[in-house]
């Protein structure tokens, strides 16, 4: 049974668990009432039929506080089936079989059914219903004149009937208590779990903003200095010397630009607000885009940037996201590769999917930094010049954008001979 957004909004997981309950006891109340009309079709059709038309009516009466339950109006579904159910087998089944067979022992065992129900906070209901229950069933029990059979069973059938209601019943109700106890131990063990997860969301969120805020201070600073250099001594300062500082003010913007929107990014993901919206993209066209960012520092880094990629080539995928990557990817490749360097970005089709590749020159990573790569938790283990100095946030949100889209990323590098980025996304 699933669930919409707004019931889920609604109702909590336990009460959720209750709801799914009363599908499985009528389930199960549908299923034994079956097991006795073979048994009564096998035995002696003509003799049980009556009881027969009793159980397919049982059945009915389950299956209808299913379909209660299905449209939403769970309490009468967990009254239904704790009460209606249970009362209409034992006072059909007592009048028509009398109390000789024993079917009222369904009605004493069906008194631990609210407890599955309801909660603590609404223990009104089991304790009514379950007031009710005892009392009718001490009527039906000791009461049995009050009953008399409109249909005389033989009398080893009487003793067989009973034997197995009370077995069957005693059987439910240490099964019901055993898979009672079961759920609350999961329920504790699930609660602990979940305990621990969130210990380690918060850690990692404190891990992320702490970093921040540390790269942030060193762009920040640098971005002040050179704004007080270029007032306090614009006159004496040369025009190149001016160009020179302007240039290096863009370059910490933008570094600053691209760690702030790659937190803004990081914390949508986290928080489930950053939906993705498929369409399809040009692979060659995006690329281009990204590059075109940095067009500034290639040129001043005098670096060489081939674009391998079949301009038909495109993939079914989100364009914010995408970008993203590739922004994150191409910077990474332009920040590590040493002037005059080369980068190569190529595509190619295979199966259902894309494969790109980012290559550079660059410094390249050790064994050790390639198992911290996409870790946030360990990047400061590490003292490095490598991909990891930094936040290290810009592959950890390539790494869920691409996975995102059912892609995967994997990285191939040795130290001092460059890195090589792959990750896959879908065909068009």
């Amino acid at each position: 049974m699933k669930f919409s957004e707004k019931i889920k909004s609604k109702f909590g997981k336990d009460e959720q668990r209750r709801i799914k309950s009363v599908n499985y006891i009528s389930i199960i109340c549908m299923f034994t009432m079956l097991s006795y009309i073979v048994s009564y079709a096998v035995i002696d059709f003509n003799l049980f039929k009556h009881a027969i038309i009793f159980l397919t009516i049982i059945i009915v009466l389950s299956f209808a506080a299913i379909i209660i339950n299905i449209f939403g109006l769970h309490r009468l579904a967990k009254i239904f089936i704790s009460v209606i159910t249970p009362f209409s087998i034992t006072c059909i089944s007592s009048v028509v079989f009398g109390t000789a067979p024993g079917f009222q022992v369904y009605l004493f065992v069906s008194a631990l059914i609210p407890l599955f129900l309801w909660s603590n906070k609404e223990k009104q209901y089991p304790i009514i219903i379950i007031s009710i229950i005892i009392i009718a069933y001490g009527v039906i029990e000791f009461l049995p004149p009050l009953f008399e059979p409109k249909i005389i069973m033989p009398d080893k059938y009487i003793y067989y009937f009973r034997l197995t209601n009370t077995a069957a019943c005693f059987l439910a109700a240490v099964l019901a208590i055993g898979t009672y106890q079961y759920l609350n131990k999961k329920q504790a063990e699930q609660l602990i779990i979940q305990a621990e997860q969130l210990k380690k969301t918060q850690l990692h969120k404190d891990k992320v903003y702490s970093i921040i805020a540390h790269d942030l201070r060193g762009p920040f600073g640098t971005f002040a200095s050179l704004t007080d250099i270029f007032i306090k001594n614009y006159n004496e300062l040369t025009d190149e010397r001016r160009l020179e500082i302007i240039h290096s003010m863009h370059q910490t913007s933008a570094s600053m630009q691209n760690l702030l929107e790659n937190l803004l990014d990081w914390s949508k993901m986290q928080s489930g607000y950053l939906k993705k919206s498929l369409q399809h993209l040009k692979l060659k066209s995006i690329v281009e885009e990204s590059i075109a960012i940095n067009k500034e520092i290639i040129t001043k880094k005098s670096q060489k940037i081939d674009i391998n990629i079949n301009k038909n080539i495109s993939v079914y995928a989100d364009h914010y996201m995408v970008s993203t990557i590739f922004r994150n990817l191409i910077s990474n490749a332009i920040k590590f590769t040493k002037p005059k360097g080369k980068i190569t970005v190529s595509a190619k089709e295979i199966n259902k999917n894309v494969q790109i590749c980012i290559e550079d020159s660059g410094i390249g990573m050790s064994e050790k930094e390639l198992n911290y790569l996409f870790n946030i938790m360990k990047t400061d283990n590490l003292q490095t010049k490598s991909y990891i100095k930094g936040s290290g946030l810009g592959l950890v949100l390539c790494k869920d954008f691409i996975e995102t889209h059912d892609g995967k990323l994997w990285v191939e590098s040795e130290l001092g001979k460059g890195s090589k980025f792959c990750f896959t996304l879908p065909k068009s």
